[in-house]
C-alpha cells in the first residue's frame, strides 16, 4: 500500500472515530482491515422512499450507506471519483444525488484527497435531504426530483438532527438573598 495513502487513511480514521463520538444521528463501523478504506454507516435519520405500487411515503430511518475511498483516491485518472465513493442501501429511496441502484454523486466539485470527514459531512447533509437541488438538468436521479417536487410536503417533514450535536454549556448561577 502506498505509504501516502496509508497516512491519509490513518489520518481519516482518527476524524471519523472523532466524528462519530460527536454524532448522535451517525454510527460507523470500520472494515476490519488496517488502515480502513471503507466504513458502513448508519444515519438515524428519516427518509423519503418509493414504494413498489408507486407511492412516495415517509420512512423513519435509518438510511444505511458505505463509504468506500479508493486506492487511486489521492491521484485518480478517473474524472467521475465522485461518483464511486458512497452508497446507499435503502431500495427506493427518493433523492436526486441518489441512483436507483443506490449510488451516491457527491457532487463534480468534489476534490480527490478531500479528508473522509468532510465526505462523511457531504453524504449527511444529502441523506437528510439538506443537500437537495430540485433542478433536473444538475440531478444524478431527475426521476427524484419530480418526485420530490410534487411531494413537497412530505420532504417539509423531514427533519432531523445536525449531524454533530452542539455543545451547550449552561451556566447557573445562584445568588444568596
Amino acid at each position: 500500500m502506498d505509504q501516502v495513502y496509508r497516512k491519509f487513511l490513518e489520518h481519516g480514521h482518527e476524524q471519523v472515530t472523532r466524528l462519530a463520538t460527536a454524532s448522535d444521528v451517525l454510527d460507523i463501523e470500520a472494515e476490519p482491515f488496517w488502515p480502513p478504506a471503507r466504513y458502513r454507516c448508519i444515519f438515524h435519520v428519516p427518509y423519503l422512499r418509493l414504494t413498489n405500487s408507486g407511492v412516495v411515503e415517509r420512512d423513519p430511518g435509518p438510511v444505511l450507506a458505505l463509504l468506500h475511498i479508493p486506492a487511486d483516491y489521492l491521484h485518480p485518472a478517473d474524472k467521475y471519483l465522485y461518483l464511486r465513493i458512497a452508497s446507499v442501501y435503502n431500495p427506493g429511496m427518493v433523492h436526486p444525488n441518489i441512483s436507483p441502484a443506490g449510488n451516491v454523486c457527491l457532487g463534480a466539485q468534489l476534490k480527490a484527497g478531500t479528508p473522509v470527514h468532510a465526505l462523511l459531512h457531504q453524504l449527511a447533509d444529502i441523506v437528510s435531504y439538506r443537500n437537495c437541488g430540485l433542478h433536473e438538468a444538475n440531478s444524478f436521479n431527475p426521476v427524484a426530483c419530480r418526485l420530490l417536487r410534487q411531494h413537497g410536503e412530505l420532504r417539509r417533514q423531514l427533519q432531523s438532527a445536525p449531524l454533530i450535536r452542539r455543545n451547550r454549556k449552561l451556566q447557573i448561577q445562584v445568588e444568596e438573598i
